[in-house]
Formats: C-alpha cells, sequence, structure tokens
C-alpha cells in the first residue's frame, strides 16, 4: 500500500473549490434546477429507511408500471451535500419511461465509511421494497452517483456480491461519474481530517484493490477532460481493472467539462450519459 510522507500530498487535486472559484454558481443553479423538478413531477420526499434523518430516499414515479428505476447518490467526498441538490437528473428519465429514486445516507465524521456503505445497501433494499409504489420494476435497478457517490455504487455492488446479496441480482447497471475508487490519494489529502480513513479502510474499500469482482452488470465509468489528473486517472485505472476481471466494462472521458458540469449530462434530456444510461437500460 502506497502512502507519502506527507498527509496532505493530493490537496490540489481534490480541492475543487479552490480549483474553480464559481463554484457557488453550480450550486445554486443545481438547487434552482431541483426545485424546478420537484415542482414539476409527482413526487414522495424523504421517505425513510431507517431512524437517522439523513437515511432517506426521494421518489419519482415513472408514467407507467413495470418501468425501470433509476437510482441516484450524491456527492461530497461523503461529507458533504444532499439528495435535494439534485432532483433536477429526474425529470429527463421520467420522460423516458423511469423511475428515478435519490438516496440520502449519514456523513462523515458522523459515520465511517462502512456505514455511509451500509446506508447505501439498505436504502437499495428500501427501494426494492417501495418500487411497485412507483410503477418499478424491483428487479430492474440501474445505480448511478456522481464524485463519492460513484464510489458508493460500485463499492457497494461489491459488497453485496462479497456478502452473497441476493439483491445484487436486481442490479442491472452501474454507472460511475467522475469517482473516487483509490482511497490512499484520499487519505493523504486535507479531506482525512474529517474522513479518518485507515490502513484497513484504504485496503478493503477502495474498488481500485478489488481484484475479485466480477459480474455480467455492465460497468460504465465517466470522468470529464476539465477535470483534475487524479480524477481522470482513477476512473481510467478502475475501467481497466474491472475490464481485467473480464466485467463488461467501458471508460469515457468527456472533453472540456469539469467535476462539477459533468452532473448535468446525466440530468439533461439529450445529455451524453443519459443516453449511456439508456442503452444499458434498453
Amino acid at each position: 500500500m502506497r502512502q507519502t510522507n506527507s498527509s496532505h500530498a493530493f490537496d490540489n487535486q481534490f480541492d475543487l473549490r479552490s480549483r474553480h472559484a464559481d463554484f457557488q454558481e453550480y450550486f445554486d443553479k443545481n438547487d434552482s434546477l431541483s426545485a424546478e423538478a420537484v415542482e414539476a413531477l409527482p413526487c414522495q420526499l424523504d421517505i425513510s429507511y431507517g431512524n437517522h434523518p439523513l437515511q432517506a430516499v426521494d421518489y419519482f414515479p415513472a408514467k407507467q408500471g413495470n418501468a425501470p428505476i433509476v437510482i441516484f447518490i450524491h456527492g461530497g467526498y461523503w461529507r458533504a451535500l444532499d439528495k435535494k441538490n439534485y432532483s433536477f437528473v429526474a425529470p429527463s428519465f421520467i420522460d423516458s419511461d423511469c423511475a428515478v429514486c435519490s438516496v440520502n445516507y449519514r456523513l462523515a465524521p458522523e459515520a465511517r465509511l462502512e456505514e455511509i456503505l451500509d446506508d447505501v445497501t439498505r436504502a437499495l433494499h428500501s427501494i426494492r421494497e417501495h418500487a411497485t409504489a412507483i410503477n418499478g420494476n424491483p428487479n430492474d435497478l440501474y445505480v448511478t452517483g456522481h464524485s463519492a457517490g460513484a464510489h458508493l455504487a460500485l463499492m457497494t455492488a461489491m459488497l453485496l456480491q462479497e456478502k452473497n446479496d441476493p439483491l445484487l441480482s436486481s442490479i442491472r447497471g452501474v454507472l460511475s461519474l467522475s469517482g473516487l475508487f483509490d482511497l490512499d490519494p484520499v487519505r493523504n489529502s486535507f479531506l482525512n481530517e474529517t474522513l479518518n480513513f485507515d490502513d484497513s479502510t484504504v485496503t478493503r474499500l477502495s474498488p481500485i484493490l478489488n481484484e475479485a469482482f466480477s459480474t455480467n452488470i455492465p460497468l460504465r465509468f465517466a470522468v470529464g477532460g476539465d477535470e483534475t489528473d487524479e480524477f481522470i486517472r482513477q476512473s481510467q485505472t478502475i475501467s481497466e481493472r474491472m475490464t481485467a476481471n473480464g466485467n463488461d466494462s467501458q471508460y469515457s472521458l468527456l472533453p472540456n467539462l469539469n467535476h462539477f458540469e459533468i452532473v448535468y449530462e446525466l440530468g439533461k434530456p439529450d445529455g451524453v450519459l443519459k443516453k449511456q444510461l439508456l442503452e444499458m437500460i434498453r
């Protein structure tokens, strides 16, 4: 396991707010688009899957029954943001005859990464149980996430396989946007002051180190061409390693998009990433 001498060796790779001085404009846009989506769509908000306020899911029903279910997991370095900031992902998938669910989970430092992953697993079980109430097919789940959410999407599938959880058979595709799959650089950054990743966390919960994961689930990895070298490296490397494991894995580098912009390609009606996900569905 590599580890640098400085605990902040990767700060410039992960300090996106310094890299993008206009970051608040993206957050404001997300909130505005999401408020419009909630206003326009039938939805069931903050449906609990646990006792903590953040153990909740927002549901956007499909127009017709037995629809595929798109599940979105937000980012924020496992320590920030909220599902309500990303409701804008829902409308275009509703228009494409899918149901959409957006997942919240407990955040660091209150929760350790193991507990956050347990939250996501519990949320997926709850979504499956709730599927028919949103005109969804409980055996047709497509999990997507952005940044830390991309890690949670893929790592949760890996843990389901490790535990022989039958829920894995209901997941038909995983699409990871600008993900963090190697936790060692994260540990060697300012982020670890909150996250408290140790050797065990890095070894066990870095998808990039999992050489046993082999599944028939399509795996898609996308990252923006205007992201930091580390984000690009991690998406490219995880896709290569998943392919080496025998998985159906594909990597996309989307030119001129930064870390905040790439998620719009999931929410736009003609977005590149929306099309990728629909290709798995269809």
